[in-house]
Parts: structure tokens; sequence; C-alpha cells
């Protein structure tokens, strides 16, 4: 329930400040477990993450660095997301994430394992080719522009709607 209000407060905040354009809806499956891989450029890649991910059993990683914040705690107990410890091979967060993919899941997540500083693709971490290979899931390939933080800033503080964009692949 949680779930779906976050959704439709994304969707709503999303429209009132951007232009977003998603094209290959049709290729994230409905059912069955599934990675959606996609590049981190700024804050707002998880808010349309959760509008891209349009299912209720959705995976939600939160990095473990923002548990000393209430208002994060307060959110991962609600959408029973996961911490996770980015700075280490975190074995017992990734065992939880393939028994949740196996049970049907869909996990969203960024192989380089936070926001691009450069706003370039930056190397991918092991982790996401892990969990396919574990779990036997696909892989779906996004494509996200015009949510880096820097950009966001600018054109918010002018008054400036966004112009989002989204590319889903084929696994």
């Amino acid at each position: 329930m949680f779930l779906k209000i976050l959704r439709i407060v994304s969707r709503l905040i999303l429209r009132i400040i951007a232009r977003v354009d998603i094209q290959g809806f049709e290729h994230i499956p409905q059912t069955g477990g599934v990675i959606v891989a996609s590049n981190h450029l700024g804050r707002l890649d998880a808010m349309l993450g959760v509008v891209l991910a349009n299912r209720d059993d959705i995976i939600l990683m939160i990095a473990e660095k923002y548990q000393v914040y209430p208002f994060w705690r307060f959110m991962a107990k609600r959408l029973d997301a996961l911490w996770l410890d980015r700075g280490e091979p975190d074995l017992h967060t990734l065992r939880i994430v393939q028994k949740r993919l196996k049970g049907g899941g869909i996990l969203g997540i960024a192989p380089e394992g936070t926001r691009s500083k450069t706003e370039a693709l930056q190397p991918g971490k092991p982790g996401t080719v892990y969990l396919a290979a574990k779990t036997n899931v696909p892989i779906i390939p996004v494509g996200i522009w015009g949510t880096e933080d820097r950009v966001v800033k600018e054109r918010l503080s002018r008054l400036r709607r966004l112009d989002i964009h989204a590319r889903i692949g084929e696994p």
C-alpha cells in the first residue's frame, strides 16, 4: 500500500517538475524475477525507478550511510527496503536479494554503485552480473538522462521544467 502511494506521489512530482519521456516499457515483464540495471546520474533516478518498475514486488536497496536519517529509516521500514553496505561485498543483503529475485521480484540497481560525479558512465561493479548469474533472471538495461543533480538544481532554481528521458532496452 505504501509503495502505491509513493508511486502516485512520485508520478505527481515528476509530472509537475519535468517532461518525462520513457520508451521501452514493454521490455519490463509484469511478472517474474528481473533485474533492471540503469546508469545513476542523480537523486531523481530513484524516484524515476519507482515509476519505471510498475510492480508491487519491487526490491529496494538503500545505502547503509543513510541509516542515520530518520526519514530514510522510516521509508526503508515501510517499503521493506534493504540496507546495503556499498564499501564491502554485502553478502547478507545479496542473499536476501537472491531469494526475492528467485521469488519473482524486480530489482532496480545501478551497476556503478553510486551517482556519477562526472555525469559520465562509470565502470560497473560485479554485483549485478553476480545476482543475474546466481538467480538466472534477465537483466533489462536502462539509460537515463536529464536527472543529473547539477542540471536539476540549475533548472529548478530558475523555475524551469526538466527534460528527463529513459530508454528501456531488451533483456
